[in-house]
């Protein structure tokens, strides 16, 4: 099938790092135009090692614990335990900050976080749980249009998207795939968009290892 979309790669050893004592941060898509999604940070904590996190506009942010247990605490004081297989989702507004702890006291932690553009609109927080191992080889929704799978190798799925978003950035975990006739392997991203504003956008992709992980997140662009 002829392809319709364009494609954005965002490679891991391109990635901008910064790093603060004993906190690492990898940014994919640092000053670079990706619709609502203003922020996709792969960071580790050292054990012990917190974080303080300024939102630098009105925005929702997904938590996902990749390795490890983290503490978070948010703009209002409240601490939320979060493990791997598992996510919180919040609000936050301008100038407000999150707190993010590793609750381990020599071993790393490693997550992900997302920023997306909100409107200013606020919706109460919510915490998600997933089990990658037991429904392996499809996509589990975590929420705000954020979704994860675990994948064996060879194995195939597709990700329909509806209404009006055309465009969805892929980030893999772990391992490797094809996504959109594209080799991405691990912490290689991709920003894809359908060229053809009267189709619907579908993505086609690949595990070309044993438990490959991907992230992938339907992205609002403007028209």
């Amino acid at each position: 099938m002829l392809d319709q979309t364009e494609g954005q790669i965002f490679l891991s050893e391109k990635r901008e790092l910064s790093i603060i004592n004993n906190y690492r941060s990898f940014s994919s898509i640092k000053e670079v135009a990706c619709g609502n999604l203003i922020k996709f940070d792969d960071d580790t904590l050292k054990g012990g090692a917190d974080v303080k996190i300024t939102a630098s506009q009105n925005c929702k942010v997904v938590i996902i614990p990749i390795v490890g247990a983290i503490e978070l605490t948010d703009a209002t004081g409240k601490n939320i335990l979060i493990d791997a297989g598992g996510a919180y989702i919040f609000s936050i507004s301008k100038g407000e900050t999150y707190t993010i702890k590793n609750i381990y006291a020599e071993e790393m932690v490693n997550f992900v976080q997302i920023h997306q553009t909100n409107n200013g609109l606020k919706t109460p927080p919510k915490e998600v749980s997933f089990d990658l191992d037991f429904a392996r080889n499809t996509l589990l929704p975590v929420g705000n249009g954020v979704h994860i799978g675990k994948y064996e190798g060879r194995s195939e799925d597709t990700f329909q998207l509806y209404g009006t978003i055309k465009s969805v950035f892929g980030f893999v975990v772990e391992g490797a795939f094809e996504f959109q006739n594209r080799l991405l392997e691990t912490r290689d991203a991709l920003l894809i968009t359908l060229n053809n504003a009267n189709e619907k956008l579908q993505i086609e992709f690949e595990a070309l290892s044993n438990n490959a992980i991907i992230i992938i997140i339907e992205v609002e662009t403007k028209a």
